[in-house]
């Protein structure tokens, strides 16, 4: 029975309907600077998400410039442009099948233009949304979904500090080709 699961598990992490790209790594990489943690996601079998907070001020979403979201970073960026991604992240990785992730409903990230309509619309229905009454069951049900779309937004570009650093510098967020 464990040899049909494995088969099972492998038929479907080599899903015939995925494209690969032509342009992006087939692969999700997670990479770390501190080799222990990648040590206990082996060990545990398991991706730990860490809180991140990000800056949210491009959104204008009022008296909210951070959130925090629990999530664990994956790229797809391919193994001859990593040097600059494992400056900053870490050396020390672990790598899935994009198929893989996709089947676990991982979801890359948008990146936002903070001066596009869509951001001026976002920001606009995100502050309706907020303003509407806790016990309106629609009202909540949209801003649940404004929520879970801002875990999938980012800035095209930012100030960020370095792991290890404590001044920001400028970093085009798109070149990090998160999922």
């Amino acid at each position: 029975a464990d040899i049909e699961n494995v088969t099972s598990i492998k038929q479907k992490s080599t899903n015939e309907s995925h494209v690969p790209s032509s342009v992006q790594a087939d692969t999700l990489f997670n990479f770390t600077r501190d080799l222990d943690w990648l040590l206990s996601t082996l060990k545990n079998q398991s991706l730990s998400p860490r809180y991140n907070i990000e800056d949210i001020r491009y959104l204008k979403i009022k008296k909210v410039p951070h959130i925090a979201f629990p999530m664990k970073c994956f790229c797809d960026i391919n193994l001859h442009r990593l040097n600059e991604h494992l400056a900053w992240y870490g050396y020390y990785g672990i790598a899935f099948r994009k198929a893989w992730g996709m089947l676990n409903k991982i979801q890359p990230v948008h990146y936002m233009n903070p001066e596009s309509p869509l951001i001026t619309d976002f920001s606009r229905a995100f502050n309706d949304a907020v303003a509407q009454n806790p016990s309106d069951e629609i009202g909540m049900q949209l801003l649940d979904h404004m929520l879970h779309e801002l875990m999938y937004f980012k800035p095209y570009q930012g100030l960020m500090c370095k792991p290890g650093q404590k001044t920001r510098q400028q970093k085009c967020f798109s070149d990090e080709s998160e999922w």
